[in-house]
């Protein structure tokens, strides 16, 4: 019976990965998506990300509290899309982020 149980509870783990692997997907996709745009910025900050993806793509994006929003830098992106954005920037900052769900971006360190 444990044996049972022990594989039920394995095949549940990753079926949940694969479906977290498909969420991530498609709201990578989503934020590619849409009119190509450019973001000119003396100041960006991650911050400035999660404001525009919120109000322009509606999905909230969260810190954990380690993270300093503040923090910016000046960016120049021509003719790009919301994920091409969320990338440079957590990586010039040394950030990562993760997918939570379909409205919601976890940006850790």
């Amino acid at each position: 019976m444990k044996k049972i149980m022990v594989g039920i509870l394995m095949l549940s783990i990753q079926n949940f990965g694969f479906a977290q692997s498909d969420m991530t997907n498609e709201v990578k996709n989503y934020l590619q998506q849409g009119k190509k745009i450019s973001f000119r910025f003396e100041d960006n900050s991650i911050g400035t990300v999660a404001y525009l993806i919120q109000h322009e793509k509606g999905i909230k994006v969260i810190f954990d509290k380690n993270i300093d929003t503040k923090k910016s830098f000046p960016i120049n992106l021509r003719g790009q899309n919301f994920l091409v954005y969320l990338d440079v920037t957590t990586k010039k900052l040394g950030l990562n982020y993760q997918v939570i769900d379909r409205h919601t971006i976890r940006v850790y360190k």
